[in-house]
């Protein structure tokens, strides 16, 4: 197998292995999942197969390698960079729950509605709102490009 893109191969491989863990470890400490898939389904699995379905998406993305915008390029590059960094907190908080059991059996008197909501401020300060911001300020450099003009270096 050729590399087409070496730096989405090294981050789709680094998102794969950070989704596997957070997979795995969650397998551990599901009465404290707070995931609202997880919430409504009550089964774990369901969100794994979500989450792996994600990184075949993103896997034919990169074997495709052809994006219609600069833009669409980098919002895939700003999605895999930072749900690795979720992934890994995620995985992390696994972790945690797994070392000190007393705190996934608290997690299981949290009613859900906490849970959702501690999930959403979660999700929301890690990935929203740096995704958002992210790609405002990328559409602002694309905005302002016609107003400026760069000096190649030699």
């Amino acid at each position: 197998m050729k590399i087409k893109n070496p730096v989405l191969f090294i981050l789709l491989g680094i998102f794969t292995i950070v989704t596997l863990a957070d997979i795995i470890t969650s397998l551990f400490v599901q009465s404290a999942e707070a995931n609202p898939v997880f919430i409504l389904t009550n089964n774990i699995y369901i969100i794994s197969l979500i989450k792996m379905l994600f990184i075949v998406v993103i896997y034919y993305i990169y074997r495709r390698n052809i994006y219609t915008t600069h833009f669409i390029y980098y919002v895939l590059l700003l999605i895999v960079v930072l749900g690795s960094v979720l992934y890994t907190l995620a995985a992390y908080g696994n972790i945690i729950g797994i070392q000190n059991p007393q705190l996934v059996e608290a997690a299981k008197d949290i009613p859900n509605s906490v849970k959702v909501q501690e999930y959403s401020k979660f999700v929301g300060i890690i990935y929203v709102l740096p995704l958002l911001f992210s790609i405002l300020t990328f559409k602002f450099y694309e905005w302002s490009l016609k107003y400026i003009k760069i000096i190649k270096e030699r």
